[in-house]
């Protein structure tokens, strides 16, 4: 089904592209999106949830091609490919680089960055004042390993035996695994039995993208 399903966000996205404005974001949500739900949902739902959010945008950039790191580390409470929390906007973009997209619709200033165009893998950063408050990977990106050598793909128990004691946070169509700290909590996010991304949020900011 992924495969069948992966050619409709490809056409969807060469529609858009004839339509809009390659200028910014045409998304109303971040990656991820949507109110919470009593369970998490199989990977197809998980992988609409995604593209219903910001992978369509992605799409749409105007600078489809961005420069987080091509294998990303994930050290828990401090970093995501580079970035940290309370980094500013100037910091952000030594890190990754200039090109990214510009979430129009977003409560907040929120930049996505992906590799290639209409190719939804990368990160994105959510701002609050002029800083980061968010941080997060973009559909699974190849390679991206936490600090202890454990790689996207790999399955919740091994994020368990690594990191419990976790919380549990249910999203839209997947859930997320927290790490809590006082200023910084590390989230690992789970769809079904495997582990699809990371992040970095301050405990005020929901974990659901």
């Amino acid at each position: 089904r992924s495969g069948s399903w992966l050619a409709g966000v490809v056409a969807w996205s060469l529609i858009w592209k004839a339509s809009c404005s390659l200028t910014g974001m045409s998304s109303e949500h971040s990656p991820l999106g949507g109110q919470p739900e009593p369970r998490a949902r199989e990977s197809s739902h998980f992988l609409h949830a995604l593209v219903t959010g910001a992978v369509l945008a992605l799409a749409l950039a105007s600078s489809a091609t961005a420069a987080p790191p091509v294998a990303g580390i994930f050290v828990p409470g401090k970093s995501l490919g580079g970035v940290s929390l309370g980094m500013t906007k100037h910091d952000v973009l030594q890190t990754w680089g200039r090109r990214h997209g510009d979430c129009r619709n977003c409560s907040q200033t929120t930049w996505y960055f992906n590799y290639e165009k209409f190719q939804p893998q990368g990160a994105g950063v959510v701002f609050r004042r002029g800083r980061v408050v968010q941080v997060f990977t973009l559909w699974k990106p190849q390679g991206w390993r936490t600090s202890g050598a454990l790689l996207l793909g790999a399955r919740v128990q091994q994020v368990l035996k690594a990191y419990d004691p976790l919380d549990k946070r249910v999203c839209s169509g997947y859930y997320a695994l927290l790490k809590p700290g006082r200023k910084v909590v590390s989230v690992f996010y789970i769809d079904g039995t495997e582990l699809w991304g990371f992040g970095l949020t301050r405990p005020e900011v929901s974990p659901c993208l």
